[in-house]
């Protein structure tokens, strides 16, 4: 029998936990993980579905979700990768790029970089993970369960406008301006994790925490803000960027890549090596059972942060207006 102020009880801890999905798309969205095939196919849903060793990255407050029976389960070398974003829109792309049976016209270029970028930067993102070990213990008849793994990322997103198609794309043929923006960031870290759930006896709610240690192994992030005007057969680029890295990126890439050198990668060597930087973060979750097979789920992954130190610097451009003579960029090759 339900008595009213259970009731209550359970209604309002199902209104705060959607609440806290409604509420922060942002932060959601921000998250990177390992999505499974059962989490991918309900748009991404991981910290409902993970369970036992998986969870210690996606919900801690899954460790206790599920029957009560003792067990410990380990998992080796669990192993993933994924790549896209909204860059990837090919409805655009095979026109302007594959589609050779017909030459697209300057306006019809000019509107489908239109409808694919609009005024925003598209993104496109890698994210590789490698879990070498990961344990979980829950014991018989607790109200608790604890874990443990050591993990590795690396994490790259990049993002452009349309400037630099509209360029490439469009040629000399017509004088104008055009702003040719992007960003990139790229990481990589080596975390060790320790995980603690808890499930409480009054309500079919549990609640996890799992906090970690990082290792920063490389870093590096950059931000271009120009212009390309495009006047007769001359292309001016007048830009500002700033670049930040530490680690292998830093002194193998910042410190010797030449983009005027007949080529540019000859002298680019590995750098430094180790650890780059040190943080700390932390993961939140909470499950409530409305009732068994209906589960109200939602976790905050990757609070934190990372200070990067070995061989950390920052670039900006000596010179910002490159102007080139006598260009002419043929659409049709």
């Amino acid at each position: 029998m339900t008595t009213p102020h259970a009731f209550v009880l359970r209604s309002a801890l199902v209104l705060f936990l959607s609440g806290l999905l409604a509420l922060a798309p942002e932060a959601v969205h921000g998250q990177s993980g390992m999505r499974s095939v059962k989490a991918v196919s309900t748009g991404g849903g991981t910290s409902v579905f993970d369970t036992g060793p998986a969870a210690l990255y996606s919900n801690p407050a899954n460790l206790t979700v599920g029957p009560n029976d003792h067990f410990l389960e380990m998992q080796l070398f669990r192993v993933g990768a994924y790549h896209g974003g909204d860059f990837y829109q090919f409805e655009h792309i095979d026109p302007l790029f594959y589609d050779n049976e017909k030459a697209l016209s300057n306006a019809k270029q000019k509107a489908l970089l239109d409808d694919w970028f609009g005024g925003d930067q598209q993104t496109a993102s890698t994210y590789l993970e490698v879990v070498p070990l990961s344990i979980t213990h829950r014991p018989s008849d607790r109200s608790w369960a604890v874990g443990f793994g050591i993990r590795g990322r690396t994490i790259q997103t990049s993002a452009v406008n349309k400037g630099l198609f509209d360029v490439l794309l469009r040629g000399t043929g017509e004088d104008r301006t055009v702003p040719v923006d992007g960003r990139s960031r790229a990481y990589a870290t080596v975390d060790v994790t320790g995980a603690f759930s808890y499930r409480f006896s009054s309500v079919p709610l549990s609640v996890g925490v799992a906090p970690r240690v990082i290792f920063g192994t490389a870093f590096a992030d950059a931000a271009l803000n120009s212009q390309a005007t495009v006047s007769g057969d001359s292309l001016v680029h007048r830009f500002d960027y700033t670049a930040r890295a530490a680690g292998p990126l830093s002194t193998g890439l910042f410190d010797t890549f030449n983009a005027f050198n007949d080529d540019p990668v000859d002298e680019v060597v590995g750098g430094s090596s180790g650890i780059a930087g040190i943080g700390g973060g932390l993961d939140l979750g909470a499950t409530y059972t409305v009732r068994p097979g209906l589960l109200v789920s939602a976790s905050i992954t990757d609070l934190g942060r990372i200070t990067w130190t070995q061989d950390a610097q920052t670039v900006t451009p000596v010179k910002d207006v490159f102007r080139f003579e006598g260009v002419t960029l043929d659409s049709d090759r």
